[in-house]
């Protein structure tokens, strides 16, 4: 028996697809190689990623996920839970998750292929003021933070459609109305509006 054994480790070392040394010296996910990057956790994960976001961002506040919390802070929530796998947009990657143990609230980031981000997308109700609108949970919005540069029209029907198809798919419980998307709010990335 110990014979039979000797062989089958030997048949399967002969015939077991070996690595290139080329394929094992792949650079890790980050935002100089977002080819790499096969979930938006490995890109948040990153640490050039929350300074560049912070950058994008700056120091604006808004009530999206809590009152008066900054933006970077709530789009790093969105942008840390389950993660989506990335998906192009044109010639743009599009990073998605949703915020943990919180799903119905998720985020987008669009970067181009060098990393530079050219949108940052929060998913949202408005039940984030105290107190929350009555029914708040059926009012979902989109804010949209884009850089000078992009291409508006692509990225926000990009997002809206994402969005769109977020709150179809999200949870409902029996015997309550389905959530719709109320409306996306397209703002300038780092802007104090």
């Amino acid at each position: 028996m110990p014979k039979v054994l000797k062989l089958l480790g030997l048949l399967l070392v002969s015939v077991w697809p070996q690595q290139s040394s080329a394929s094992t010296s792949t650079a890790p996910c980050g935002l100089s190689n977002l080819s790499a990057c096969r979930t938006t956790n490995n890109l948040v994960w990153d640490a050039d990623f929350e300074q560049a976001l912070g950058l994008f961002l700056g120091d604006r506040q808004a009530a999206y996920l809590y009152e008066r919390g900054p933006v970077r802070d709530q789009a790093m929530a969105v942008l840390g839970g389950p993660p989506d796998t990335p998906v192009s947009v044109g010639n743009l990657y599009r990073f998605t998750a949703c915020r943990a143990h919180s799903c119905s609230e998720k985020g987008a980031v669009v970067l181009t292929p060098g990393g530079q981000i050219m949108a940052v997308a929060i998913l949202h109700t408005v039940c984030a003021t105290s107190p929350g609108p009555p029914r708040c949970t059926l009012k979902t919005r989109l804010a949209v933070y884009l850089h000078p540069d992009t291409d508006r029209a692509l990225i926000v029907r990009d997002l809206s459609l994402w969005a769109e198809n977020a709150v179809a798919r999200s949870y409902t419980p029996p015997g309550l109305s389905r959530p719709a998307l109320d409306g996306v709010d397209v703002l300038a990335a780092g802007s104090n509006e």
